[in-house]
């Protein structure tokens, strides 16, 4: 029997599934601590090393019903396909859809304006600009919301 990138490396070093994944994201890609440990966690899910597309998609339900949030699943999702990406493995996991709209509508949700009030005097406007200007700044890109340089009259 030939054997495929389930059983060995190239070089003909046998392979040992999630240590190896692990030990290859740690050390050569440089992942950091929280990152491996969501790996281990997101393979806890995994009834084996070379899982099928049914007990794949078993796991997701079962996820579902241990009572995950669909952004969770998502999460453990993205850690599954790619250690099946390293293997080689023909499986897929796809989103969750429920996860991408509730995505959408919080978005839409943040993109409104912070306050509806009128601003009186002169020191409340000014605040009302600041305002204005670092949730501006925010939506458009947050890592420039504490860099502003600009005048407010």
């Amino acid at each position: 029997m030939a054997s495929s990138r389930f059983d060995c490396l190239p070089g003909g070093f046998p392979l040992r599934g999630f240590q190896d994944f692990i030990a290859e994201r740690k050390y050569l890609h440089n992942a950091s601590p929280r990152t491996i440990e969501w790996h281990e966690n997101s393979f806890r899910w995994l009834p084996s090393e070379t899982p099928t597309q049914e007990q794949l998609n078993s796991a997701v339900i079962q996820m579902l019903e241990k009572g995950l949030k669909a952004t969770s699943c998502n999460a453990a999702i993205r850690a599954v396909n790619a250690y099946l990406k390293w293997t080689g493995s023909p499986h897929k996991l796809r989103k969750l859809e429920r996860a991408l709209a509730h995505l959408a509508h919080a978005h839409r949700a943040t993109n409104q304006a912070p306050c509806s009030t009128e601003a009186r005097g002169r020191y409340q406007r000014r605040l009302h600009r600041l305002v204005l200007l670092c949730w501006t700044r925010a939506a458009a890109s947050p890592r420039r919301l504490l860099c502003t340089s600009q005048r407010l009259t």
